[in-house]
């Protein structure tokens, strides 16, 4: 009675010892695409949202354009803030894409 839960117990101890750091670089790859995918939505929350101040950075980049014409040098400004959590999120993904090549690599 006693060995089957010896047995479920170090398969529960070896799967984050074996399995963790292989699939670690994949959930990191995951949750960055992720994370762009919901950083950049644009119609869902043009659609959805009626009052301005609930609307995400990419409807409000679209609030530049005006009939007169559009203010070039504030559009860039205000897009390049909106990329910056994107970027800055990559490069801490960065290690574990270079993780990912190094051991599947090494296989």
């Amino acid at each position: 009675m006693l060995a089957p839960a010896v047995v479920l117990l170090a398969v529960f101890e070896l799967f984050p010892i074996a399995y963790g750091p292989l699939s670690k670089p994949a959930v990191s790859t995951v949750a960055l695409l992720s994370f762009i995918w919901a950083w950049d939505s644009f119609k869902w929350p043009l659609l959805v949202t009626r009052d301005a101040s609930m609307r995400v950075l990419a409807v409000g980049l679209q609030q530049f354009k005006s009939g007169e014409g559009t203010n070039v040098q504030l559009l860039m400004a205000f897009a390049s803030l909106v990329v910056l959590p994107v970027v800055v999120l990559y490069f801490l993904v960065q290690k574990q894409f270079r993780e990912a090549i190094k051991v599947n690599a090494a296989i």
